[in-house]
């Protein structure tokens, strides 16, 4: 792959993070969805196919965190019972 490529991939995650967080700081996003930590952890899995290129050990560590929490946060929800519905 080409260093633009690598570079587009990398710039691809902190606009998946800002989206994410812009979602769930608007309030259209609740942090109990999936669809909340799923944008995060394509986000560190993308600056993380970066660092193959273009490698930063701070950035990698907290690509692995962000990760990591991203994933908890998607077992708690998936995890969680589903809301009773009143009928």
């Amino acid at each position: 792959m080409s260093d633009d490529l690598y570079n587009l991939i990398g710039m691809l995650g902190p606009a998946l993070f800002l989206w994410s967080y812009a979602m769930l700081s608007l309030g259209y996003w609740s942090g109990a969805q999936v669809r909340t930590h799923v944008p995060n952890l394509l986000g560190a899995i993308a600056i993380g196919v970066s660092l193959i290129r273009f490698w930063n050990l701070p950035v990698a560590i907290l690509e692995c965190c962000w990760g990591a929490i991203s994933i908890y946060g998607i077992v708690r929800c998936l995890r969680r019972p589903p809301a009773a519905t009143s009928g």
